[in-house]
């Protein structure tokens, strides 16, 4: 963690960190990884008790049963591409031919001369090319498991980022809300006493006793909205979400995705998944083609006839008539390959809608980051003045508690849609930060456009 950055003591706190996690990785380099990046967050959660944002991320991935499900499935689809690549099994019968039914030698498998008891063994010969299309079709279903993995893993880290903001946020207006709470318990008890003196009024009791009322109305909302908010988070951390909450990184900096080329943006999990299932489309296309080959069987029967009789041999071969290719096998390769292309113009315009809003996603932030300096320069100052003048008055016998309370509300409100855009921020910053695999790491940063910003 960097050093923490000043903030308004009744606004805000927090400290950088780096903005992206290590690299996807699926099967035991990924669970032996993730014990490495566990252990410790969590031994020095639990020696200073908080917990990071990457603390939570690492936690998140090392619970996660979708995870090692797409290892599975991908140890699965491999495992078929090279099964695939074998010849079928071999086929044996074992018959009784010409078994006599009436007359004296009915039901007998000895007397009659016609009488044959055979076994033979059959034997498909697919042909290697066929072979190796199946087992590169299974390898394309592995590279959409992988794919659907990636899927699940920017799910994962996404939103257990926005569960993590939504609770420090969440945090940071019951800590507002609770300096309120005390600074009106206290005008409520100075107003009550300069009223038993006869130096108040008892409008101004009443105007306490109200607004204390509305303060603590508002406490329990976000309570409740605490409450919420941890509960989401523990779906993905588990009882670490009961943990308090470390200073969240740097959100004044992200990756700068304006200049993606197509082959870094293809990296995109969902743009991936789309062009392995075009993938599995072409494979299913040239194990189509390759259907138009017939397959021979071959078998080796041999018969036996009894003693007095001589035993016998049979060979034979047999193969598939194709009738009317045309209809079936060509129908079937040409259907495949419009599939392939449906969804190659899929990811293609997929590819344009996220670089939409990618880019909107961007202009937000900046335009968010310059609202947070105009409002540190002149609307907070100027309600921090406010207050402070309506006090006075007060204090003075100028004004009423009533004009107090208002202002005190008005920058508890600024207060809290500051923090609420912080929020929108955050979670802006968490779309970004997690939308790519983290092994693109030639992209340029992006910083707030202000000199000498201040969040």
């Amino acid at each position: 963690m960097s050093a923490s950055r000043k903030y308004p003591a009744s606004c805000s706190n927090r400290a950088g960190t780096p903005l992206f996690t290590g690299p996807q990785l699926f099967g035991p380099c990924r669970v032996l990884l993730l014990c490495l990046a566990v252990l410790v967050p969590v031994a020095e959660t639990t020696a200073q008790a908080s917990l990071s944002l990457e603390h939570a991320l690492a936690l998140a991935e090392a619970r996660s049963l979708a995870l090692p499900a797409q290892d599975d499935a991908i140890h699965g689809a491999l495992e078929l591409s090279m099964a695939a690549r074998e010849l079928p099994d071999p086929v044996m019968t074992f018959s009784a031919n010409n078994v006599p039914v009436n007359g004296s030698m009915r039901y007998s498998l000895t007397e009659d001369f016609m009488t044959m008891r055979s076994i033979e063994v059959m034997q498909t010969f697919t042909r290697h090319d066929k072979r190796m299309a199946r087992s590169a079709r299974y390898a394309r279903e592995a590279d959409y498991e992988r794919a659907m993995g990636l899927v699940e893993l920017t799910k994962l880290r996404t939103q257990t980022a926005q569960a993590w903001f939504n609770l420090y946020f969440a945090q940071r207006a019951l800590d507002l809300l609770d300096q309120q709470h005390a600074t009106t318990r206290r005008l409520q008890a100075a107003a009550e006493s300069a009223f038993g003196a006869a130096t108040g009024s008892q409008g101004d009791v009443f105007a306490a006793r109200g607004e204390v009322a509305l303060v603590d109305d508002r406490l329990q909302e976000a309570n409740a909205t605490i409450d919420n908010t941890r509960t989401a988070l523990e779906r993905w951390i588990g009882s670490y979400a009961d943990a308090s909450l470390a200073a969240p990184p740097d959100l004044h900096t992200m990756r700068d995705f304006h200049d993606l080329d197509h082959h870094v943006f293809s990296r995109h999990a969902e743009i991936n998944l789309l062009e392995a299932q075009a993938n599995i489309a072409r494979a299913e296309a040239e194990i189509a083609k390759s259907e138009k080959h017939v397959d021979p069987t071959w078998s080796l029967m041999y018969s036996d006839r009894g003693g007095q009789f001589s035993d016998m041999v049979s060979i034979g071969v047999s193969v598939p008539l194709q009738w009317r290719r045309g209809q079936r096998q060509q129908r079937v390769v040409a259907s495949e390959l419009d599939r392939a292309r449906q969804l190659s113009l899929m990811r293609q315009e997929r590819e344009r809608e996220h670089g939409a809003m990618i880019h909107q996603w961007i202009t937000s932030w900046q335009t968010n980051q310059r609202r947070l300096v105009a409002w540190e320069s002149s609307l907070l100052p100027l309600a921090i003045q406010q207050r402070d003048a309506t006090a006075s008055d007060w204090q003075s016998g100028r004004g009423t508690l009533a004009e107090v309370f208002k202002t005190r509300r008005q920058y508890l409100d600024l207060c809290l849609e500051r923090l609420r855009i912080e929020q929108e921020n955050a979670s802006i910053w968490a779309d970004l930060a997690y939308l790519m695999p983290a092994d693109v790491t030639d992209t340029p940063a992006i910083t707030a456009t202000n000199e000498g910003m201040q969040p």
